[in-house]
Order: C-alpha cells, then sequence, then structure tokens
C-alpha cells in the first residue's frame, strides 16, 4: 500500500488541470498550511508533541519512512510522546513546501525538511526527508491533515 502511495505522490507535480489545480488552493488553506508547518518546527523544539498533532483530524493517518501506518489523532499523538522521550531535541532546520495542488476539495501539499537535532548523547545529527500532507476542511471550517506520508 505505501508503495502505491509513494508512486502516486511521484506524478503530483504532473497533474494539472481542472480537477487537479494548483492555482485553486483556498486562501484560508494556504495559511493554515503555512501557519502549521512554522508551528511544527517551533513545537519540535518545544518538545510539545500536544502542539505537533494539534493539526491532525481525528481520523488522522501517519505513514512512516517504513511504510508503517499509524491511525487516528490520539495514536500519533502517542507515537510523537514516545519520540520525544528518545532524548533528541531539534535544533535546527527548516520544512520547505515544493507545490501544493487541490483535488476533490482536499489539498496535497508536498515538500521536503531538512533538520537537525541534538542527540541525548550531544550529538548533533542532520536528518532530512519528502513528505506529502493532505488537508482537508472539517466541519468546524478549520483546515485538517488527514493523510502524511514522510519519505
Amino acid at each position: 500500500m505505501a508503495a502505491r502511495f509513494i508512486a502516486a505522490c511521484a506524478v503530483l507535480p504532473a497533474l494539472a488541470g481542472p480537477a487537479f489545480a494548483a492555482d485553486a488552493i483556498p486562501p484560508d488553506a494556504r495559511a493554515a498550511i503555512a501557519a502549521a508547518n512554522t508551528d511544527w518546527i517551533n513545537a519540535m523544539k518545544a518538545r510539545d508533541a500536544a502542539r505537533i498533532v494539534e493539526p491532525y483530524a481525528d481520523d488522522g493517518v501517519f505513514v512512516l519512512t517504513d511504510g508503517a501506518v499509524v491511525s487516528g489523532k490520539a495514536a500519533i499523538l502517542a507515537m510523537e510522546e514516545e519520540r520525544l522521550a528518545s532524548g533528541s531535541v531539534l535544533v535546527g532546520g527548516a520544512l520547505a513546501d515544493d507545490g501544493s495542488a487541490l483535488a476533490d476539495g482536499d489539498v496535497y501539499e508536498w515538500g521536503h525538511g531538512d533538520l537537525s537535532f541534538r542527540k541525548a548523547d550531544g550529538q548533533t545529527v542532520t536528518s532530512g526527508g519528502r513528505f506529502l500532507t493532505v488537508w482537508r476542511k472539517s466541519a468546524d471550517g478549520r483546515w485538517r491533515i488527514i493523510r502524511n506520508l514522510v519519505f
């Protein structure tokens, strides 16, 4: 399943048409995504798992680099709490938004992150990778992450 999802991600930039349009992203979605990406960095630095998962829908899904799937906001929160308990601290880096498109009311956002962590033993390591995040407007009018894939 993860392999099919990754293959689908590879063709996203090539999809440009009325059903999948980059120029049709609602302004409130753009603002919500930019704010969430900025706050993710700050929440990681603060080691605040609740802030890290705040943008997720209750039934959101997170797909890890190894293909493991974490389903539901509560499970994603538990995963983030476990990660933070490892002792690594984000000390620098950024998320870069490489593109986005609107399809059937959902916003597909893809990009990459370049991050620096200080491990519990004091060493600093760098990490980088790509992501695909799918956002949907919830009943309360807020844009929420329904799917997040890191690879």
